[in-house]
């Protein structure tokens, strides 16, 4: 399960139902991971500065990953970045169950 929360324009944390208090004692609302769609949260565009794009989406990390001593990850996704028509690095979204698992 995974605790939803969507940074809005302004940063603070919403919830699904777009519902904002960065302060408040609520909890949000668990879902499974298996609901999340990953690509809908990484680059939009707008996100990147000019020349730059999101580049193609994949489900293998990179290599860098093997020699770091990152835990393994329940849900992760992985989009290149491109400048200018070239790959130019990328970003990495990494999902744990639980906290203690991170």
């Amino acid at each position: 399960m995974y605790s939803v929360c969507f940074p809005n324009s302004d940063g603070c944390c919403t919830d699904s139902s777009g519902s904002a208090n960065p302060h408040s004692n609520t909890t949000p609302t668990p879902i499974p991971l298996s609901e999340l769609n990953l690509e809908d949260i990484l680059i939009k565009p707008g996100d990147l500065p000019a020349g730059f794009s999101g580049g193609q989406i994949k489900d293998v990390l990179p290599g860098v990953f093997d020699k770091l001593n990152v835990p393994k990850a329940d849900q992760f996704i992985f989009q290149q970045l491109v400048r200018n028509g070239d790959l130019t690095g990328g970003v990495v979204l990494l999902l744990f169950t639980s906290l203690e698992r991170c």
